[in-house]
């Protein structure tokens, strides 16, 4: 008899289990919806927000100051090049054509 009167219990709280399981998906569709209406509502409101071109820019300009500034020294280097008829370049700085071309 007590295992029968067990069994009962359980399918009871079972019972119990399901119907607020049900009701704790009814309360998440619920909160779902709210949550998408102010999602919605709040996609409207930064639409609105978005950049109007009739509206005018102001500059502010802003000077740096001059800690802000720093110089690095520069080096230039040039390389001389000759061009060939043929429209390619042989550079004038290497010796060895230096050399090539004082011998002839």
């Amino acid at each position: 008899m007590s295992t029968a009167v067990n069994k009962a219990n359980r399918a009871v709280r079972q019972r119990g289990d399901i119907g607020r399981a049900e009701e704790n998906v009814q309360a998440l569709i619920e909160e779902r919806q709210a949550l998408d209406a102010r999602f919605e509502a709040d996609i409207e409101a930064t639409a609105s927000l978005a950049f109007d071109p009739d509206k005018a820019i102001t500059e502010i300009p802003v000077r740096p100051r001059k800690s802000d500034m720093t110089t690095r020294p520069t080096t230039l280097l040039w390389l001389p090049l000759a061009i060939k008829p043929d429209g390619s370049t042989r550079p004038l700085h290497d010796p060895m054509i230096a050399a090539d071309s004082a011998a002839t």
